[in-house]
């Protein structure tokens, strides 16, 4: 009676078409009003002040931006923007631990070394994908980071911890409580 169970179960597995290969993110193009933002578009030249444009979770489609004032929430089929505004405390110590990680230090595709110091490597699925576009000093640095590894080197911990306590200050507001959830999800 098991192996009959077993058997069946096997067929079943099979027949439900499971696989352990990674989706293409190509069918999202189905998805009514997807679009992954376009960064490209923003304003290059420097206004002399601290701001940053964080993008951040899947696709990086959940997007605080200092610059105009406004957070935007991925609905997975659509978009929801309010004006939002961090408190100049809270600027404040962003900027302090932007400089204290040394984000201008970063590349422009940030990818750390995927392997524990074991040579393990661990894939994360779902992962999220951070766009960062900051301007320090003068200076503006794009920076983008597909987190797909459970990676434990200094450089994406510090980043990683810092982007979850920009994200907790998003979540803690009042108006990010008032927002739309989202309806649905990405597989």
């Amino acid at each position: 009676m098991r192996k009959c169970w077993f058997a069946a179960m096997m067929i079943v597995f099979v027949l439900s078409g499971c696989t352990n290969k990674i989706p293409n993110p190509d069918y999202l193009k189905e998805v009514k009003n997807f679009r992954i933002p376009d960064f490209s578009k923003l304003e290059k030249k420097s206004s002399g002040e601290f701001n940053f444009i964080l993008g951040f979770g899947d696709y990086a489609r959940n997007i605080i931006n200092t610059f105009d004032n406004t957070f935007t929430i991925d609905l997975v089929k659509g978009f929801s923007t309010i004006r939002f505004q961090l408190s100049e405390e809270e600027m404040i110590l962003i900027e302090e631990k932007f400089r204290d990680i040394d984000i201008l230090s970063y590349p422009a595709e940030f990818k750390p070394n995927p392997a524990d110091p074991n040579g393990t490597i661990t894939l994360v699925m779902p992962c999220s994908s951070y766009y960062l576009r900051i301007e320090l000093d003068g200076e503006i640095r794009e920076i983008f980071w597909k987190d797909e590894h459970s990676t434990k080197d200094q450089k994406s911990t510090a980043l990683r911890d810092l982007i979850y306590e920009i994200e907790q200050m998003i979540y803690d507001r009042e108006e990010y409580k008032k927002m739309p959830s989202a309806k649905g999800g990405y597989e």
